[in-house]
């Protein structure tokens, strides 16, 4: 829902609907040259932008219930792109941007009173029935899901330190307390891939905005990663398997076909509103 006007960045529903496509047209590549038989869509939060603050609420690009929709139109797109070559099992936890109160919260109640949670649930309910997609999961803030006997833990970033690596194993440390080991972690957050042995940092559809190269000097690109998981096998050595991870730039859509979505609401800001209205020229004589 962000609206991104900058010399090294322009974003709004149509680019978003592009660098889907791109990614959804690179993840195809990747799986065919693998074999990959299945695909697991990991949500990991901020659908939509925050509305809190004055900056936020002046690049927003329409109302938080009509982004909503828009949202669920172009994920619903890429979700049926995917499904064109794959099996697809869908996952999500709550960002902290995506929130509908200003406070955030960290118990299940309140950190689920979230778009993310009312965008998966749109969609796990339009995709009801419908064979090859299947909605596996939504937690508030954390969730474990398997991929060939690989653990991976979603976390959104918002509870990492600094100390990327030590912050990682500390939360991985909480797991296995419980007698869970986690294999590979993923978070988001802050837009910049980052990708390492035993986590990685996922980017944004977005890329820069005016706050995180002006405010924080702090430039990044539109881009997703992708992980493409093998099985485990047994050597003389113990077990051996592949997680490869690979970040997918998104950044250039040109040629690209952007996928459909709600078309009555393009013009959708009042940077915009310009596109509803005829120019007219009124001449008033006076006598």
């Amino acid at each position: 829902n962000e609206r991104v006007e900058l010399p090294s960045n322009c974003y709004d529903f149509t680019v978003a609907a592009q660098r889907l496509a791109k990614l959804a047209q690179r993840v195809k590549q990747l799986g065919q040259s693998y074999g990959a038989r299945k695909v697991v869509v990991a949500c990991l939060g901020d659908f939509l932008n925050s509305d809190r603050r004055l900056d936020e609420l002046l690049s927003n690009s329409t109302n938080r219930s009509r982004a909503t929709l828009l949202a669920v139109d172009i994920l619903r797109a890429f979700l049926l792109d995917l499904r064109e070559q794959f099996q697809v099992e869908v996952y999500g936890i709550t960002g902290n941007e995506s929130r509908v109160n200003k406070e955030l919260g960290w118990s299940d109640e309140l950190a689920t009173d979230s778009y993310d949670l009312m965008i998966y649930e749109i969609l796990k309910r339009g995709f009801a029935g419908a064979e090859g997609i299947a909605f596996c999961g939504f937690r508030a803030n954390e969730l474990l899901f398997e991929v060939m006997g690989r653990t991976f833990l979603c976390l959104h970033g918002h509870q990492i330190g600094a100390n990327v690596q030590k912050s990682v194993q500390e939360i991985a440390g909480k797991y296995a307390a419980q007698g869970i080991t986690v294999d590979y972690t993923l978070f988001g957050h802050l837009h910049a891939s980052a990708i390492g042995d035993y986590h990685a940092r996922n980017a944004s559809l977005v890329g820069s905005n005016a706050y995180s190269e002006a405010g924080l000097n702090f430039c990044s690109k539109a881009a997703q990663n992708v992980h493409i998981v093998t099985g485990r096998k047994t050597n003389p050595t113990g077990e051996v398997g592949t997680i490869d991870g690979m970040k997918v730039d998104l950044q250039d859509v040109t040629g690209i076909e952007p996928y459909p979505f709600a078309a009555e609401w393009e013009a959708y800001c009042p940077k915009s509103e310009r596109k509803l209205h005829t120019p007219s020229v009124v001449y008033q004589v006076v006598v």
